[in-house]
């Protein structure tokens, strides 16, 4: 009998268009259960996905022929989310940190552009923000048994 590899990597690019987000979290969250993440694990990832590869499109400023990256690294357990796009955007990129950052006022967290961000820092563990190659945030959550409460 075969078993699952331990860990399981996937990278989907996807144009900067709404429309592709549900597909991507689809799949992304069918592999996630596949590995033996519970129900509710699995839907708060897929609020993760569906929250950072938003964002990426809304705030990425992709020009034609850009794509919004997503790689999923899901191990035993511990799910990493990396949604990149090619853009730079510092005005964006300061919003972000202070969404993320706990030393941030509430401003951002209170205006509707950094509800969702706030939201995903609430379900995951790390959230890291990358600006090397265009903008990527990594979402990083572990499973615990807490998860399940």
């Amino acid at each position: 009998m075969l078993k699952p590899a331990d860990n399981q990597s996937i990278t989907i690019d996807f144009p900067g268009d709404l429309e592709y987000v549900p597909d991507v979290r689809r799949l992304i969250s069918n592999l996630i259960s596949l590995r033996g993440f519970s129900r509710r694990f699995t839907f708060r990832m897929e609020i993760v996905i569906d929250e950072l590869c938003s964002n990426a499109v809304k705030f990425g400023k992709l020009k034609i022929g850009e794509y919004v990256t997503v790689k999923a690294d899901i191990e035993e357990a511990d799910v990493r989310l990396h949604v990149s796009h090619p853009t730079f955007d510092a005005d964006s990129v300061v919003k972000l940190k202070a969404a993320i950052s706990d030393a941030g006022d509430d401003s951002s967290a209170a205006s509707p552009d950094g509800r969702g961000i706030q939201i995903v820092k609430i379900l995951c563990d790390k959230l890291v923000v990358d600006v090397s190659k265009g903008t990527t945030v990594v979402a990083h959550k572990h499973w615990t048994p807490n998860d399940e409460l």
